[in-house]
């Protein structure tokens, strides 16, 4: 798996090997000590680099984290609704993008997500579909 996207520098990545690793919570300790040690060796430059990479990988983990919620919220929902559909009449778009955001597709060399109201909207078309099967089984007779 390319951990690249959430440990953008060799640093990070060489980091993340070591710690994971590590057995014990003593070992965690110890590289805990050493890596704040390293860090206060370093100029401001190259701590606010630092900071800078590590956020940008935080950022990223979050948006796939987001995106999987996403996806495994919906589980078989997708399966037994007409996602077409939902795209169609409720966003005005095609179903490939609505696939991409569901699943965090890269488009553009980007992970494709919701935007808050994209959320929103989804959230309520998928009320209003649940409504509405709900009333059309009461009309079975």
């Amino acid at each position: 798996m390319d951990l690249s996207k959430y440990l953008p520098t060799a640093e990070l990545q060489a980091e993340f090997e070591e710690y994971r690793n590590l057995k014990t919570d003593e070992e965690r300790s110890v590289f805990q000590q050493k890596r704040q040690q390293r860090f206060s060796e370093k100029t401001d430059e190259e701590k606010a680099a630092y900071i800078e990479s590590s956020n940008a990988g935080l950022n990223n983990a979050v948006s796939g984290a987001e995106n999987l919620i996403e996806t495994v919220n919906l589980g078989e929902v997708s399966n037994m609704i007409s996602v077409a559909y939902i795209a169609k009449n409720y966003f005005g778009k095609t179903r490939q993008w609505l696939y991409q955001r569901l699943n965090g597709y890269t488009v553009n060399g980007k992970p494709a997500k919701f935007t808050d109201d994209e959320r929103v909207r989804l959230r309520e078309a998928l009320r209003d579909i649940s409504s509405r099967i709900k009333q059309t089984s009461f009309e079975i007779a």
